[in-house]
């Protein structure tokens, strides 16, 4: 039984020293890795999506499909601290030429 435990550790720490090594991956990847389906001018150029966390987002219309595989993707990658945020409190808004998703309170 003693040597089960010392293995069982010994693939823990191996792990943990594994991914401790990899890259840090964030929500805001695709954002980051693709400006340009984010860029508008008018706040009807945006949609409302989800970030990889599942927190909502907004994206130019003619890349929702890319930019949600793109997050559904990411979120295998990543993870998320699980906070609900619901789309009715949010509204679609082209701020300084990027389509984003603002609490509609905040207006």
């Amino acid at each position: 039984m003693r040597l089960n435990v010392n293995i069982v550790f010994f693939v823990l720490l191996l792990t943990c020293v594994f991914f401790s090594m990899m890259p840090p991956i964030y929500a805001a990847e695709c954002r980051n890795s693709h400006p340009d389906w984010f860029f508008c001018q008018k706040d009807d150029e945006c949609i409302m999506t989800r970030d990889a966390c599942g927190f909502p987002d907004a994206v130019q219309r003619a890349f929702l499909t890319q930019a949600e595989n793109c997050q559904e993707k990411e979120s295998f990658a990543i993870n998320c601290i699980q906070v609900m945020l619901y789309e009715r409190d949010y509204r679609v808004a082209c701020v300084n030429g990027m389509c984003r998703a603002v609490r509609k309170k905040d207006n």
